[in-house]
């Protein structure tokens, strides 16, 4: 295997994960919505590879010139495939994993999945602006009141908002 950079043999992955939904009123299928997000992501992708150079490209996650958008379907079948336990993937439901995941069973099938690296800021305010973002699978996220994650925050603010939202006990550091 030839090696090109440093990412070819270790992987710092630095991607941000994130599960959204629409907006109400947006009625684009999810082949429609994966379009619109691959159109954006490239575009400034290019832009991204113009004012940056090799060397900083290749410090960032071998996933960095990926995107990865996935159903909430193909995100239980991979969980189910890679840390259910052998003996027990016939009972582990769909149902199962939207309980695990905290995801309403009549609206977990319009959640989308996406998985890029954290540098494409302008792909990722893009999404934010755009759609709700119901998790980040990442640290220091901020959300609203309803719930809508809305921008990456500061370690102070995060923990802030955590023990606002009771996840930590107030005397916990």
């Amino acid at each position: 295997m030839k090696i090109k950079s440093i990412t070819d043999v270790i992987t710092n992955s630095s991607s941000e994960a994130f599960t959204f939904k629409r907006l109400p009123g947006d009625t684009r299928t999810f082949e429609e919505i994966k379009q619109a997000i691959l159109e954006y992501h490239e575009a400034h992708m290019k832009e991204f590879r113009d004012k940056t150079s090799k060397e900083k490209i290749d410090c960032y996650s071998g996933d960095v010139q990926d995107i990865e958008l996935t159903t909430i379907e193909n995100e239980y079948v991979d969980y189910k495939q890679h840390w259910v336990d052998k003996k027990r993937r016939e009972e582990f439901t769909k149902e199962m994993y939207n309980i695990l995941r905290g995801y309403p069973d009549n609206e977990a099938d319009e959640y989308i999945h996406i998985n890029l690296d954290e540098g494409f800021e302008a792909t990722i305010d893009w999404l934010i602006e755009n759609f709700w973002v119901l998790e980040v699978a990442t640290c220091y996220w901020l959300h609203n009141d309803e719930g809508r994650y809305i921008r990456k925050g500061t370690w102070e603010e995060y923990q802030e908002q955590r023990k606002a939202d009771r996840f930590v006990d107030e005397d916990e550091d």
